[in-house]
């Protein structure tokens, strides 16, 4: 798909190129208005961080020690919803409520509000309706940490991400790094992993 194309579903899922971490996409893109300040349950991946280690380059890399998550569809006898997390960590914070409203007049999106926690400004939830103003999908975001063995380095992440479409009756999931998706972080990147023959040597 095009570049320029950012409110079309992507890879026939539930989200747009604009949906990753709730919203991916240029401010100047868009019209925001602040709507209001309030307290929200806010979604995090654990209490505890993961552990950052180095690898023999040098660079910083997720482990394997980090915590598996469970969702409706993975627990036998789930009632709810097949896409719920049912091990998230769920804290009362200050959030900003925010409008966004394309100025691209072909844009599939109507009026969002992006939900930004006041301590990192990073959103936690981001509603979307469609071109009449009438609610259609939500993404939420759970956010994630590592720290270093030592304790001297931090980072935040994005974690796990569901995009939920209410009249398709269905989600998607996004994982953020797994005991087997290692995540890289300072790490020396070469150009020619950029191109085709890189992108295939990822793929393999």
């Amino acid at each position: 798909m095009s570049p320029g194309n950012r409110s079309d579903c992507l890879f026939g899922s539930d989200m747009s190129v604009d949906d990753a971490a709730c919203y991916d996409g240029k401010v100047t893109a868009m019209e925001l208005k602040l709507l209001r300040k309030q307290d929200a349950l806010l979604p995090f991946n654990f209490e505890d961080p993961g552990l950052l280690v180095k690898n023999e380059y040098g660079e910083w890399e997720s482990s394997g020690n980090i915590k598996k998550f469970t969702h409706g569809f993975e627990k036998e006898g789930w009632q709810g919803a097949p896409w719920a997390p049912l091990d998230w960590v769920w804290v009362k914070r200050p959030v900003y409520v925010v409008e966004m409203r394309a100025k691209d007049p072909y844009y599939n999106y109507g009026p969002q509000e992006l939900w930004v926690y006041e301590g990192n400004c990073i959103p936690h939830y981001k509603i979307i309706n469609d071109r009449a103003g009438k609610y259609w999908k939500a993404v939420v975001m759970a956010i994630g940490f590592f720290e270093t063995g030592d304790k001297e380095l931090k980072l935040t992440y994005a974690g796990e991400e569901i995009v939920i479409d209410e009249r398709a009756d269905h989600a998607t999931l996004i994982s953020g790094p797994t005991q087997t998706d290692i995540w890289q972080y300072a790490a020396e990147m070469d150009e020619d992993d950029f191109s085709l023959a890189g992108f295939q040597k990822f793929c393999k």
